[in-house]
């Protein structure tokens, strides 16, 4: 599993006898790796009313945030606005992660472009 937190350091947590992983999903960039040996996985989507509401999505940033670069993106890495910005700052691993996933699936290249 690689872990791409926004404008921090990627972390790369392989897999071990009875590890938990757990993190925000919709709150860092993902991505998990192919297998080379049988492994079991389980996904748990938790969602409420709080989860992309309009008044946390928003991409607009007020001109003091250009005064403290490191404290907005470090505010930006907790904002599920981070999601949008995160497929332009990293467009590389995001096309990497969608081509290996999507392989030969239908609609796989429209994706991507």
């Amino acid at each position: 599993l690689d872990l791409m937190p926004f404008c921090a350091t990627p972390v790369r947590v392989t897999p071990k006898l009875g590890r938990l992983v757990a993190f925000l999903s919709d709150r860092v960039m993902h991505r998990v790796t192919p297998a080379r040996a049988t492994r079991h996985c389980l996904t748990v989507w938790v969602d409420g009313p709080c989860v992309n509401a309009p008044e946390t999505c928003g991409l607009s940033l007020p001109p003091s945030a250009m005064a403290d670069i490191p404290g907005t993106a470090r505010s930006l890495r907790m904002s599920p606005s981070q999601r949008v910005i995160s497929r332009w700052c990293y467009p590389d691993e995001y096309e990497a992660s969608l081509r290996e996933c999507m392989r030969d699936a239908e609609g796989g290249d429209e994706m991507v472009t």
